[in-house]
């Protein structure tokens, strides 16, 4: 159930549950894999005659709809405890200079 705003209320359908796909983008993802695959041959061939730095573009961006992207992590000091910090050692050294 939805309120004025559009926004689901806290009774009735409370929507799509954390973490689960939407169905639009993997039936997407796998009409380009199915794409990708139709087509080894000539892609393989395509990337061939290409630079090498070239290629790399093309293989890179091609791997941003295949491979999913791992997300970047943030840790604060108050996600840790006392015991997980590693002390760190100082160590002092004194440089002699022989030539004086």
């Amino acid at each position: 159930m939805r309120n004025e705003k559009g926004q689901f209320t806290s009774e009735g359908n409370k929507g799509r549950p954390k973490g689960s796909t939407n169905q639009r983008t993997t039936r997407l993802r796998d009409k380009f894999l199915k794409l990708v695959e139709a087509n080894e041959s000539t892609l393989h061939e395509d990337l061939q005659s290409l630079k090498p730095k070239e290629r790399l573009d093309v293989i890179l961006n091609l791997a941003s709809y295949l491979i999913p992207k791992l997300k970047a992590t943030e840790m604060t000091l108050e996600d840790k405890t006392e015991s997980q910090f590693r002390p760190i050692k100082i160590i002092k050294r004194v440089i002699v200079d022989e030539n004086r």
